[in-house]
């Protein structure tokens, strides 16, 4: 974790990688998952091995899949 907030009930699991972002409340972040310059809304999922960057926004309870790439998105489409 390197200049971010995780904050209460939040998960990261082992390996997983937080640099300059904001995980939320019961937001997971699974093994191998990389979270850089984003925003993990509330209950969400970042499944094993993502990659969000440039800003992403994960919304209220959404599940990143397995293995994607997010680069200044915002999950789910709105």
């Amino acid at each position: 974790m390197e200049d971010s907030v995780i904050c209460a009930g939040a998960r990261v699991a082992a390996g997983g990688v937080i640099r300059r972002s904001v995980v939320m409340p019961g937001a997971e972040v699974r093994s191998n998952a990389m979270v850089e310059d984003s925003i993990v809304g509330p209950r969400a999922v970042i499944c094993e091995g993502a990659r969000l960057s440039g800003m992403t926004i994960v919304g209220v309870g959404a599940e990143v899949s397995a293995g994607s790439v997010l680069d200044g998105s915002r999950y789910p489409l709105s």
